[in-house]
């Protein structure tokens, strides 16, 4: 089944949709998630994308990542991705800030998104991984993640790098 993304102008208004394979080929201006998920000892979980994928497959990213489909909202698409990628139910996502990346290359394909980032709770057990997009996952010390990033960045996705970076100058850590 086709997958629709609103393409948007750059003060993230709608202006048309159009097929994702059609935003990665052309590089279209689009809208993206990213969801940190803390556990009850407040560390961060990390998932490392599985080798199937088309963006940066075997690389670490954020606790969970998507696009926004057409006519879904930032909230909307947090909570489904978090559903569809750590089995999460009912996940209820705080909404923390949104940013307009740069436009980001990998192979033949052009990312180029407003990500809103957000952030929920989650206890281990809960967890239940989707092996078409998560290889595994590991838990960060939130005081630990900015050194991580800062010497393993280039096993990072570079939205995620961009992200967290964004994530814990908010939080102050």
């Amino acid at each position: 089944m086709e997958e629709y993304l609103d393409i948007v102008d750059e003060k993230d208004h709608v202006i048309s949709r159009r097929t994702r394979d059609e935003c990665l080929k052309n590089g279209l201006l689009h809208r993206a998630i990213t969801v940190f998920v803390l556990d009850r000892c407040k560390r961060i979980t990390l998932q490392k994308r599985a080798q199937m994928k088309q963006w940066y497959p075997g690389f670490w990213t954020a606790s969970c990542t998507g696009h926004v489909n057409s006519g879904e909202d930032y909230s909307e698409a947090a909570a489904r991705e978090l559903g569809e990628e750590l089995g999460l139910k009912k996940p209820r996502p705080t909404y923390l800030f949104k940013f307009l990346a740069p436009k980001l290359k990998f192979n033949h394909l052009t990312e180029w998104e407003f990500i809103a980032v957000f952030e929920t709770n989650a206890l281990e057990p809960s967890i239940h991984l989707n092996s078409d997009e998560i290889e595994e996952i590991k838990f960060v010390p939130t005081g630990q993640l900015k050194g991580l990033i800062e010497s393993e960045e280039e096993t990072f996705t570079p939205d995620s790098v961009l992200a967290t970076r964004k994530y814990l100058k908010l939080k102050d850590l």
